[in-house]
Protein backbone atom coordinates (compact mmCIF):
# COMPACT_ATOMS: atom_id res chain seq x y z
CA UNK A 1 0.00 0.00 0.00
CA UNK A 2 2.77 2.58 1.04
CA UNK A 3 3.88 1.89 -3.09
CA UNK A 4 0.48 3.49 -4.34
CA UNK A 5 0.72 6.29 -1.36
CA UNK A 6 4.14 7.21 -2.44
CA UNK A 7 2.60 6.87 -6.56
CA UNK A 8 -0.72 8.32 -6.05
CA UNK A 9 -1.31 10.33 -3.38
CA UNK A 10 -0.61 14.01 -5.08
CA UNK A 11 -1.49 15.79 -2.09
CA UNK A 12 2.16 14.52 -1.18
CA UNK A 13 3.99 14.77 -4.06
CA UNK A 14 6.84 17.64 -2.97
CA UNK A 15 5.81 20.10 -5.67
CA UNK A 16 8.26 23.50 -4.47
CA UNK A 17 11.06 21.27 -5.10
CA UNK A 18 11.92 20.11 -8.50
CA UNK A 19 14.39 17.72 -8.15
CA UNK A 20 12.65 16.35 -5.16
CA UNK A 21 9.16 15.92 -7.54
CA UNK A 22 11.38 13.89 -10.22
CA UNK A 23 12.78 11.25 -8.21
CA UNK A 24 9.58 11.15 -5.85
CA UNK A 25 7.51 8.09 -6.39
CA UNK A 26 9.64 6.54 -9.29
CA UNK A 27 11.03 3.61 -7.29
CA UNK A 28 7.32 2.67 -6.22
CA UNK A 29 6.18 2.90 -9.61
CA UNK A 30 9.00 0.25 -10.83
CA UNK A 31 7.61 -2.02 -7.52
CA UNK A 32 4.04 -1.63 -9.10
CA UNK A 33 5.19 -2.38 -12.54
CA UNK A 34 7.25 -5.46 -11.29
CA UNK A 35 4.58 -6.60 -9.44
CA UNK A 36 1.48 -6.36 -12.32
CA UNK A 37 3.83 -6.56 -15.27
CA UNK A 38 2.76 -9.94 -16.04
CA UNK A 39 -1.14 -8.81 -16.54
CA UNK A 40 -2.18 -8.54 -20.28
CA UNK A 41 -2.73 -5.09 -20.28
CA UNK A 42 0.60 -4.39 -18.84
CA UNK A 43 2.61 -6.90 -20.82
CA UNK A 44 1.53 -6.39 -24.21
CA UNK A 45 3.29 -4.27 -27.20
CA UNK A 46 0.46 -1.44 -26.40
CA UNK A 47 2.05 -0.75 -23.21
CA UNK A 48 5.57 0.66 -22.83
CA UNK A 49 7.05 1.14 -18.99
CA UNK A 50 10.00 3.59 -20.14
CA UNK A 51 7.19 5.46 -21.51
CA UNK A 52 5.00 5.00 -18.56
CA UNK A 53 7.89 6.46 -16.10
CA UNK A 54 8.60 9.46 -18.71
CA UNK A 55 4.66 10.61 -18.50
CA UNK A 56 4.58 9.94 -15.15
CA UNK A 57 7.39 12.88 -14.46
CA UNK A 58 5.70 14.76 -17.14
CA UNK A 59 2.12 14.83 -15.14
CA UNK A 60 3.61 15.54 -12.01
CA UNK A 61 4.89 18.47 -13.28
CA UNK A 62 1.81 19.23 -15.72
CA UNK A 63 -0.57 19.12 -12.79
CA UNK A 64 0.90 20.87 -10.14
CA UNK A 65 -0.29 23.86 -11.54
CA UNK A 66 -4.16 23.17 -12.54
CA UNK A 67 -7.29 23.80 -10.96
CA UNK A 68 -7.65 19.75 -10.60
CA UNK A 69 -4.61 19.53 -8.26
CA UNK A 70 -6.59 20.62 -5.19
CA UNK A 71 -8.90 17.88 -5.85
CA UNK A 72 -9.34 15.73 -3.41
CA UNK A 73 -7.36 12.06 -4.43
CA UNK A 74 -10.41 10.51 -5.43
CA UNK A 75 -11.63 13.53 -7.84
CA UNK A 76 -8.26 14.04 -9.29
CA UNK A 77 -7.86 10.50 -10.21
CA UNK A 78 -11.55 9.92 -11.50
CA UNK A 79 -10.10 13.04 -13.77
CA UNK A 80 -6.74 11.77 -14.86
CA UNK A 81 -8.05 8.39 -15.81
CA UNK A 82 -11.23 8.89 -17.54
CA UNK A 83 -10.07 12.71 -18.57
CA UNK A 84 -9.98 14.70 -21.54
CA UNK A 85 -8.08 14.00 -24.92
CA UNK A 86 -4.96 15.75 -23.94
CA UNK A 87 -4.57 13.61 -21.00
CA UNK A 88 -5.58 10.46 -22.02
CA UNK A 89 -2.83 11.44 -25.34
CA UNK A 90 -0.08 12.40 -23.17
CA UNK A 91 -0.39 10.50 -20.46
CA UNK A 92 -1.67 7.10 -22.20
CA UNK A 93 0.68 4.52 -20.98
CA UNK A 94 1.28 5.72 -17.62
CA UNK A 95 -2.62 6.09 -17.24
CA UNK A 96 -2.79 2.01 -18.19
CA UNK A 97 -0.81 0.84 -15.04
CA UNK A 98 -2.63 3.37 -13.35
CA UNK A 99 -6.19 1.88 -14.09
CA UNK A 100 -4.66 -1.67 -12.94
CA UNK A 101 -3.48 0.23 -9.76
CA UNK A 102 -6.47 2.07 -8.47
CA UNK A 103 -8.59 0.01 -9.94
CA UNK A 104 -7.45 -3.62 -9.07
CA UNK A 105 -6.11 -2.94 -5.95
CA UNK A 106 -8.20 0.09 -4.32
CA UNK A 107 -11.44 -0.82 -5.51
CA UNK A 108 -10.71 -4.72 -4.10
Amino acid sequence: MKAIVDVYEHRLWPTHDDDALKAHGLGSLEFLYDHFKNLNSLSGSNFDFEEAKSQYLRLKFDMRSTPIFNMDFKNFWVRIVTGFDKVMRDYKDFNVITRVVLLLVIDT
